[in-house]
This record gives C-alpha cells, structure tokens and sequence, in this order.
C-alpha cells in the first residue's frame, strides 16, 4: 500500500518553500511520525480544506471512471477494476491518500489535485518521496 500526505500551500509562500523541498520534507516526515498530525509550522503556510468543496470535485470527476465510489466523510473510497482502490480522507490542513493496486491510481488522483490548484505539495509516507503535484515556475 502506497500512503501520501498532501498539503495546500498557500501561493505567497510557495517562494519560501521552492528550492528548499527537501528541508520540508524532513520537517514534515519527522514531526508528522512522532504526532500523528501536521505539524505546527505548516498551518501557516498550508491553505484550509474544505471537505464539501473537495468531495464535489473528486465526485464530478471521477465518479463515472470507478466501479465503486462511496463517500463516508471525511473520507472518499473508489475502487478501479484495473488501477485498484484509494481511500482519500480530508483534514482541515491536509490530505492522506492510501493506494492499494496500479501506480496509475496514484497519478489520476494527483491530475485531478492538480487540476484544481498548482500549490499542492506531496509526500509519500516511509520514503523519501516527494514533490509538488504541478511544477513551479521560478519567482523573480
């Protein structure tokens, strides 16, 4: 099973945090380990989930694709007969994927996160995994 964390990060601190992904990781990878929760230093930087907002994009867009799509807040279930089955669940400040099945799933899910916004962050949980969703021009 593949597990992501995603976070939103806000677009005024996307030039903090460019360059500088892999001290962001660390921080992140550490921290969420030992509390279970994102860490302090990333409610500021992350934009605030809406779950209903969320849930009505993944739906509109995927729900045609998948088998079995199910929604049980806050946490959306779709199962591919091909690609497998992800469990997305929303929190307030981030996102936790689990993917059991075809690395293709994993990548429809980050088109769909990327489609959305270009300020999505990933991090694939017990790896050294980890980049945003869509690639960031450099700020002047």
């Amino acid at each position: 099973m593949r597990e992501y964390i995603v976070i939103h990060v806000k677009e005024e601190y996307v030039p903090f945090i460019h360059g500088k992904e892999n001290h962001i990781h660390e921080l992140f990878t550490d921290t969420y380990s030992l509390k279970k929760e994102i860490p302090l230093e990333f409610m500021y930087v992350c934009k605030e989930l809406y779950w209903e907002e969320f849930m009505n994009v993944v739906a509109s867009q995927t729900q045609e694709d998948y088998v079995h799509f199910s929604i049980n807040k806050p946490t959306i279930f779709m199962h591919h007969p091909i690609k497998g089955e992800a469990n997305i669940t929303i929190f307030d400040q981030f996102i936790h994927i689990s993917c059991k099945g075809n690395a293709m799933l994993d990548l429809d899910i980050f088109s769909l996160l990327s489609k959305t916004s270009n300020t999505y962050f990933a991090f694939q949980k017990n790896s050294k995994s980890y980049g945003w969703l869509r690639p960031i021009k450099h700020f002047v």
